[in-house]
């Protein structure tokens, strides 16, 4: 239902429009295998399984889907701040939380 909401097409012109009302260039690029290459070392020597991605050279283990965005922005001639690469592609945090209700009803 969510793919025949919205034909690619639509979304591509709305998001074009809507970037250039704030003054956003923007630029269409292929993204075909954007991620084979390792953002950080560009090795070429990866592993890729389902979303994740290894550097069997530098062992950077994200999600394909960080990868092939930091490479298509490098592609670009892109210039990232030191460290944007190691924040883009950090594993997210798995927070617990203790219930405290059982403590206080006892």
């Amino acid at each position: 239902m969510v793919h025949n909401f919205w034909s690619h097409n639509y979304l591509v012109t709305r998001i074009k429009a809507k970037a250039e009302e704030y003054g956003i260039s923007v630029k269409e690029v292929i993204e075909a295998h954007s991620s084979s290459i390792c953002p950080r070392c560009r090795s070429t020597h990866v592993f890729k399984r389902k979303r994740l991605f290894k550097c069997l050279d530098c062992g950077l283990e994200p999600h394909r889907d960080a990868v092939g965005c930091l490479n298509i922005g490098l592609a670009q001639g892109e210039r990232f701040p030191a460290g944007v690469i190691n924040g883009a592609v950090a594993r997210p945090l798995l927070l617990s939380v203790e219930s405290r209700t059982s403590h206080a009803l006892a």
